[in-house]
């Protein structure tokens, strides 16, 4: 049992460590940022910087390594979007720092309080709040926005995909912080699927709306 939580904990890390990679090529390829949730990749940003400190604390590298991929990625997002929509990038990078302090805050107070296990998992429950805000987020954009072109299909299924791993492994381990977060995302993420595939078959958006 031990080998297979070693071998799917980092099959999750290492997925996730790629979540972000699709966005950011579609950002390239497409020259634009329409449709990419600048509040999303703000919290993403923030969660993953927040996880990579937990990580390194409770010395998990499955944990750390991805989540710190993932938030330089997310840096990498917001500098492009910043400069697509002409944005401030110091004023938008207060979300992040303000999850990350927030997340932590909630983490050794947890710790302190209640001890390693239920510290651990209130840091697990906390830090998740973000990216669920961000998500929704994300599916108000899919349904607003005029164009969504620079949203990338691959990188809203993947983190969907991941977030059902981390559930498993956290059922496994078990860590049920993680499983009620990741249980969380997976639903939510799966809603934004389906809100995405109603909008590219012109059921749901706004008017004269472009969904490529």
């Amino acid at each position: 049992m031990e080998t297979f939580l070693l071998i799917l904990g980092w099959v999750a890390a290492v997925l996730g460590a790629a979540l972000a990679m699709p966005q950011v090529v579609r950002l390239m390829r497409a020259s634009t940022s329409q449709g990419a949730s600048l509040m999303n990749w703000q919290l993403v940003a923030g969660s993953g910087l927040a996880w990579t400190v937990y990580g390194i604390g409770v010395a998990h590298a499955n944990v750390w390594v991805p989540n710190l991929f993932m938030a330089i990625c997310g840096l990498i997002i917001i500098y492009m979007i910043c400069k697509d929509r002409q944005l401030s990038l110091l004023k938008s990078l207060w979300v992040p720092a303000a999850v990350i302090a927030v997340s932590l805050l909630f983490w050794w107070a947890g710790v302190a309080l209640l001890g390693d296990a239920l510290g651990n998992a209130v840091f697990g429950f906390v830090v998740n709040i973000p990216q669920m805000v961000g998500m929704i987020a994300q599916m108000r954009t899919i349904l607003t926005e005029p164009s969504i072109e620079g949203l990338s299909v691959g990188w809203l299924v993947m983190v969907t995909g991941v977030q059902y791993l981390w559930f498993i492994w956290g059922i496994l381990a078990p860590d049920y912080g993680l499983v009620a977060g990741a249980a969380a995302m997976g639903t939510l993420g799966t809603i934004a699927i389906i809100i995405l595939a109603l909008r590219k078959a012109g059921r749901v958006g706004p008017k004269d709306a472009v969904a490529r």
